[in-house]
This record gives C-alpha cells, structure tokens and sequence, in this order.
C-alpha cells in the first residue's frame, strides 16, 4: 500500500469541507472567483480566503487567463 504524505499546509487545507469542495468543482473546470463565490452561496471575501489557503498549500493556483483559479 503506498503512503500518502501531506505537509501541515496541505493537511489544513484539506481539513475544510468548503475547501475540498471549491478543489471538486475545480477538478471539473476554471472558475473566477466570482464564478465560486456564487456557487458556494458565499460571498468573494470568503472564498478568497479558502482560495488563498488552497494555493499557498500548493493545490490550485491562479490563472492570468481572466483571472480564473
């Protein structure tokens, strides 16, 4: 069975429900921040700030193509 190993950022990151759920719909395409924050039901400052956490664990990062993540 192979190990997973995960950094403190990378497990915090992981540890919210609203974070893994922002890396699912990720999975599925790009999104504005705008685009997230309105299928979240949360207002932009809010997921920026799960988004923030997200790429400075390294998971997603932001795209300069129309600013999307």
């Amino acid at each position: 069975m192979d190990e997973i190993q995960l950094s403190t950022n990378e497990f915090k990151a992981l540890s919210s429900k609203t974070r893994t759920g922002i890396l699912k719909m990720l999975d599925e395409r790009n999104y504005t921040l705008s685009e997230l924050a309105a299928k979240t039901n949360m207002a932009p400052p809010t997921v920026k700030q799960h988004t923030t956490v997200l790429s400075e664990a390294g998971l997603i990062e932001l795209r300069d193509e129309g600013r999307k993540w």
